[in-house]
């Protein structure tokens, strides 16, 4: 199984990280001063992630294509593992061995394969929803760690839900807050008017598999310039 996980991650140098350039670009974008939804950015593709995320890829985006590929294999390789010991760490010491074993067998699934290849952030968000939901609930900062990356992507929010349905209101409480601060420091840090007559940029199809039609533009003068991004589903 070990052996089955090392090949995925070896053929993950012969792929393009679509996913990881689209995240490079919307750093870059930030950098530059440019607007994140004007319409697809360096590499054609457009940026479907909150403005908070386009702020933590900044730092993809100081380094060079290669060097950002390397550092997003070897962390997502890494975050497999621990998203697999603090999974199992639930049913008591778990050996290093069983650790290894489920993290290959996780790799070799079809989604995590999909993360690994074009350079996903998913590994990322699971790790730290694990790390964060299976602290003990008397911590004063649990919830911070899943407003944090329902920042980045929308989707752990759903958590929230569950937090609530389990009466941990408190972290409940916190994680929204967490991620509301990420949008108030989103917004103020990359907020950028999309020139007029600019395209959607909502895209068609994604490498993810994923299809969209573009969304209907927005009017209200709150979110008409930047922030459709919220009418999509990110895929990756």
């Amino acid at each position: 199984m070990c052996s089955l996980g090392l090949v995925v991650v070896i053929r993950a140098f012969g792929v393009v990280p679509v996913d990881l350039w689209v995240y490079r670009d919307g750093g870059r974008a930030v950098l530059d001063a440019d607007p994140l939804y004007a319409g697809p950015l360096a590499h054609g593709l457009p940026f479907t992630y909150p403005p908070w995320a386009a702020i933590l890829f900044t730092s993809l985006a100081l380094l060079a294509p290669a060097a950002a590929k390397l550092v997003v294999l070897i962390g997502n390789c890494a975050l497999a593992v621990l998203a697999a010991a603090r999974t199992l760490s639930t049913l008591g010491r778990a050996p290093v061995a069983l650790v290894l074993v489920a993290a290959s067998a996780a790799v070799a699934t079809e989604a995590v394969r999909t993360t690994i290849h074009i350079g996903q952030v998913n590994l990322l968000l699971l790790a730290v929803i694990l790390w964060d939901l299976l602290r003990p609930d008397d911590r004063r900062s649990k919830g911070v760690g899943l407003g944090l990356v329902a920042g980045i992507k929308l989707t752990p929010m759903f958590f929230v839900l569950y937090l609530v349905a389990t009466r941990r209101f408190r972290a409940a409480i916190t994680a929204a807050g967490t991620f509301l601060a990420t949008v108030v420091v989103g917004f103020s840090r990359s907020y950028r008017p999309i020139p007029p007559g600019s395209g959607s940029p909502g895209r068609s199809s994604t490498p993810a598999g994923c299809t969209r039609t573009p969304p209907h533009r927005r009017t209200s003068p709150c979110t008409a310039s930047s922030y459709d991004w919220a009418d999509r589903r990110p895929c990756g």
